[in-house]
């Protein structure tokens, strides 16, 4: 989930059902540490991309132990039905070495950055082309252009230097339920990002 709305640890982990709206496609960004406000002191409103919104709807499916969308937490401890205290990165490495990744290096943090290098590249699940800096900066609620700037050094070298000409989304993040995204029948891509020293699989 953190890879498809390249949200943080902490905004995921207190996010609650009825900031989800799968009907309009949004979901609201309310939270930020131990429940607190975000790091902007807003809460930031999103599109839900197709990718989330499969992820979405299996934890609202009672065979893939989905919880009740009127209440409670999406990703609660499993423990307590309460956001996780601590506990959940070593859960999280754990997951990754089930899946094939064992890097000591790799946070949930890094699934943001993830995020970002996927839509600027144009090889998030589904997506039909690349977003635009400004869009990717919309999108994680960054407040500066020169934060997200930062990914471009991320990228394969060709691509670095044609991200200020491609072409935006077809309207904007806060107005378009699924920006740039096509329909269920696209192929699914699976590429390797390199992070520095972390490498994020999916």
């Amino acid at each position: 989930m953190g890879f498809t709305v390249g949200s943080r640890k902490s905004t995921l982990l207190h996010m609650p059902w009825p900031d989800v709206d799968l009907e309009t496609g949004f979901i609201i960004e309310r939270f930020g540490l131990e429940g607190g406000p975000t790091k902007s002191g807003k809460p930031h409103r999103k599109s839900i991309i197709p990718p989330a919104r499969e992820i979405l709807q299996r934890r609202l499916d009672p065979l893939h132990g989905g919880v009740k969308p009127k209440d409670g937490l999406i990703f609660p401890n499993p423990k307590t039905g309460k956001a996780y205290a601590r506990g959940f990165d070593f859960h999280f490495k754990a997951n990754m070495r089930k899946a094939g990744v064992d890097r000591p290096d790799l946070s949930f943090h890094s699934t943001r950055h993830g995020c970002a290098v996927a839509l600027l590249s144009g090889t998030m699940v589904g997506q039909e082309q690349a977003w635009r800096m400004e869009d990717v900066q919309l999108y994680l609620g960054q407040s500066s252009i020169k934060v997200t700037q930062r990914y471009a050094k991320l990228l394969p070298g060709v691509l670095a230097q044609k991200i200020t000409g491609w072409t935006s989304p077809s309207g904007s993040i806060e107005d378009a339920t699924n920006p740039t995204f096509g329909g269920a029948g696209n192929e699914i891509r699976t590429h390797d990002f390199n992070l520095g020293k972390v490498a994020l699989y999916r």
